[in-house]
C-alpha cells in the first residue's frame, strides 16, 4: 500500500523563496536560467554578425521575428502538449534538439559558412525549441513541490495553463481537497513469447529519369523483405492497472509514475482520517488490461530481434508463467475548484506532486494567438520581399 500525508487543514504561508530549498527545483531553475541566458547571448550574437551585412537593418529586425515567431505558431500545439504528454520525455526530446542545433549554429560559425539566410534559419529552430520548452517546463515545477505544499501546488498548476480564461487565475485554492487511497492492481509475470515476421534490408538502386529534357541518374533506396522468426523472453514487475472506474483511467495514468518501490504491507491504521475506494474492476479484468500493456513491450522486444533496418511482426504468441498480483492502495488528493459557476475536478499524486485534471480554454485567447501568428507571417512575408526589392 502507498504511503502518503493526510491532508492538513491549515498551512502556513509559504515565503516566495521556499521552492528554492528543494534540491532539484533549485537544480531545474538554475538551469533554466543559464539556458535562457544562452538565449539572449545567442540572439545579440546573431544580430552582431548581421549588421555588417547588406540589407542589415531589415535582417535585424527578421532575427526579432524570428525568435518570437514561433512562440506565436507553436504556443498552442506546446501547451496540449504538455498537458497530454510525458512531460519529462518532452522536454528532454525539445532540450536534445536544441542541443544539436546549437552544435550544428557554433561549428558552422567558426567555419566562416554562416549566411545569413541559414543564421535565420537556426535562429527559428532554436526559438522553437523554446517555444515547445515553455509550457512543459512551467507545469513540470509543480512535480518538484513536496505533497505538504499541495494546495501550493495546485496555485501553481492553475496559473500555468496556457490559454486560460484571465478569471481561473483567481482561483486561489481548492473548495475540496480530500486524501484518498485508489485501489489499483499490479501484476508481475515471466513471459516467453515465439514470433514471426520479415526483416527488411535496405538497399540502392539507379534510377534513370528525364528533366527539363535531359536524362539523369539517381539513387533510389529500396527494401528487401526476407521472413524471420524467433523466440524473445522478458519478466514483467508491477504492471499497474485501475482498480476503480471512479477517477477515469486516462487521468490516472497521467498521474504516473508512482514510487511503487515505497510501498509497505497493510495496516489499518494507515486508513485513519482518509478516505478509502474500494475496487470495482476485478482482478480478472485488470488482467487483460496488464497484458495489453505487457504486449506493447513484447512487440518491441520483437523488433529487436528480428534486426535489420526495417521490422514487421506478422503474429506473436506469449506464454505468461509464474503469474502473481496484487492489491495496493494508491494515495491522492481529491480536488475540486469553482470557476464560472461550474465544479472542475483535479487529481493530485500525493507521493509526487503530479497534477491532472479539468480545465476551461479561453476561446477569445485562442481566436487572438491564431489571429497574431496570422498577422506576423504577413509582415514577415513583407519585410522579405522589400528586402528582396
Amino acid at each position: 500500500m502507498g504511503n502518503a500525508a493526510g491532508p492538513t487543514a491549515t498551512a502556513p504561508p509559504l515565503s516566495p523563496w521556499a521552492p528554492l530549498r528543494i534540491g532539484a527545483f533549485r537544480a531545474l531553475w538554475f538551469a533554466q536560467l543559464g539556458s535562457m541566458l544562452g538565449t539572449w547571448m545567442q540572439t545579440v550574437g546573431a544580430q552582431w554578425i548581421l549588421v555588417e551585412t547588406p540589407n542589415s537593418a531589415a535582417l535585424v529586425a527578421l532575427v526579432q521575428v524570428a525568435t518570437t515567431l514561433p512562440m506565436l505558431l507553436f504556443a498552442l500545439p506546446a501547451g496540449a502538449l504538455a498537458d497530454i504528454m510525458d512531460r519529462r520525455r518532452l522536454l528532454l526530446a525539445v532540450q536534445l534538439f536544441q542541443v544539436a542545433v546549437g552544435t550544428a549554429l557554433s561549428v558552422l560559425t567558426a567555419l566562416d559558412r554562416m549566411p545569413p539566410s541559414l543564421l535565420l534559419t537556426f535562429t527559428f529552430l532554436l526559438g522553437s525549441g523554446l517555444a515547445m520548452t515553455l509550457p512543459a517546463y512551467q507545469v513540470f515545477v509543480q512535480e518538484l513541490v513536496p505533497r505538504e505544499q499541495v494546495r501550493d501546488v495546485f496555485k501553481k498548476w492553475v496559473t500555468s495553463r496556457w490559454f486560460a480564461p484571465g478569471s481561473l487565475k483567481k482561483v486561489a485554492s481548492t473548495e475540496q481537497l480530500t486524501g484518498t487511497y485508489l485501489p489499483h492492481w499490479t501484476y508481475d509475470s515471466s513471459t516467453s513469447t515465439r514470433y514471426t515476421g520479415q526483416r527488411g534490408q535496405h538497399y540502392w538502386e539507379t534510377e534513370t529519369y528525364v528533366e527539363d529534357g535531359q536524362q539523369k541518374t539517381r539513387q533510389v533506396q529500396r527494401t528487401a523483405w526476407y521472413p524471420a522468426s524467433g523466440q524473445v523472453a522478458r519478466d514483467f514487475d508491477d504492471v499497474l492497472v485501475p482498480a476503480t472506474t471512479t477517477v477515469p483511467a486516462n487521468r490516472l495514468g497521467k498521474l504516473g509514475p508512482w514510487e511503487l518501490g515505497r510501498s509497505v504491507p497493510f495496516q489499518a491504521d494507515y486508513l485513519s482520517g482518509y478516505r478509502t475506494l474500494r475496487y470495482n474492476v476485478e482482478a480478472d479484468t485488470g488482467l487483460e488490461s496488464a497484458k495489453q500493456q505487457m504486449q506493447k513491450v513484447i512487440h518491441e522486444d520483437c523488433r529487436r530481434d528480428i534486426g535489420g533496418d526495417e521490422q514487421r511482426v506478422s503474429s506473436m504468441n506469449t506464454h505468461y508463467a509464474a503469474l502473481m498480483f496484487k492489491l495496493i492502495l494508491l494515495p491522492v488528493w481529491l480536488a475540486a475548484y469553482l470557476h464560472a459557476g461550474k465544479t472542475w475536478q483535479v487529481q493530485v499524486n500525493a507521493s509526487t506532486g503530479e497534477v491532472t485534471g479539468e480545465r476551461p480554454f479561453s476561446a477569445a485567447k485562442i481566436t487572438a494567438a491564431i489571429v497574431a501568428a496570422i498577422v506576423l507571417i504577413v509582415a514577415v512575408i513583407l519585410i522579405v520581399h522589400a528586402a528582396r526589392s
